[in-house]
């Protein structure tokens, strides 16, 4: 991981990931990630894969939104 982009992922925005996704911050498990955060989490009983990338790498137009 990029130590720049790591160090930006602090416990508040962590916190307030995991309540746009209904969970919990202990639900998040890091899977690992170069230039982004990619998480695993179970919500419902569905499994989900969460990527985080910060701005420095990309640009919003880049970005497509699933769900």
């Amino acid at each position: 991981m990029i130590k720049e982009i790591e160090d930006l992922l602090n416990d508040s925005i962590m916190n307030t990931i995991a309540r746009c996704y209904n969970s919990t911050r202990d639900q998040l498990k890091l899977l690992g990630g170069f230039e982004s955060h990619v998480f695993e989490f179970t919500k419902e009983n569905k499994d989900y894969i969460l990527k985080i990338t910060h701005t420095i790498r990309r640009i919003k137009k880049l970005l497509t939104w699933r769900t």
